[in-house]
């Protein structure tokens, strides 16, 4: 393979890399969005009621009526109900 050839496949490889992260970012950045305000100060903590149109914190999960932590709570660990 000749300078100018691998030059090439680099640039090439280069460009490609560039666009699949800036897509990838911007993926990243749509949940981002949604959960603004459930991180603006309008979220309900563990416990506390979710239904009604609340939403719970970032980190917490809405069982049945209820936001629960699921990485702690004994009733909904790692899912809501299971034990």
């Amino acid at each position: 393979m000749d300078a100018s050839s691998f030059d090439r496949r680099v640039r090439r490889y280069a460009t490609a890399v560039t666009g699949r992260r800036g897509a990838v970012a911007a993926l990243a950045a749509i949940p981002a969005l949604f959960a603004a305000d459930a991180s603006a100060g309008n979220c309900r903590k563990a416990g506390k009621s979710c239904s009604n149109g609340k939403k719970c914190c970032n980190g917490l999960k809405c069982c049945g009526s209820t936001c629960r932590n699921l990485t702690n709570d004994e009733a909904n660990c790692g899912a809501c109900g299971v034990a």
